[in-house]
């Protein structure tokens, strides 16, 4: 694939493009370069770099990102460490990451409490039923 190109040549469309006018022209250069419909040498090329244009561009992220590359191509070690990071990074927000944390704490916690009162009243009734039978023991009964 020729990558020498800037995307939005690829697609034919300008730099500010709205994405439904992206998605127009990608419909239409896919209609015009499918392998089915069009059996030119060179056609199922074409095709898929029309493709790889589109998913790259159709984000508005990634296209950003592209856009930033292109005026500024001295960065280029922070163009790699950009797009690394955001596949790496997990796309969850962090407050509910930090609230289902706080939740699964907060229910162990309860469920050690709720362990330890249950036993002390487990043992406290038990020592009641003593004390009950050692007097009925001293009174004959």
């Amino acid at each position: 694939m020729n990558y020498s190109r800037s995307l939005h040549a690829v697609l034919q469309v300008d730099k500010d493009v709205t994405a439904a006018e992206m998605r127009r022209a990608y419909r239409h250069l896919a209609l015009e370069y499918h392998p089915d419909k069009n059996k030119a040498e060179g056609s199922r090329e074409r095709f898929q770099l029309i493709s790889t244009t589109y998913e790259i561009l159709k984000d508005e992220e990634e296209r950003a990102n592209y856009d930033y590359m292109l005026e500024n191509p001295e960065q280029v070690y922070h163009h790699y460490y950009h797009y690394d990071l955001r596949l790496v990074t997990p796309q969850v927000d962090i407050r509910v990451v930090v609230g289902v944390a706080i939740s699964v704490i907060s229910l162990v916690q309860y469920l050690g409490w709720w362990h330890s009162y249950n036993t002390a009243i487990t043992a406290a009734l038990s020592e009641c039923q003593d004390i009950v039978r050692s007097w009925q023991w001293r009174r004959g009964c």
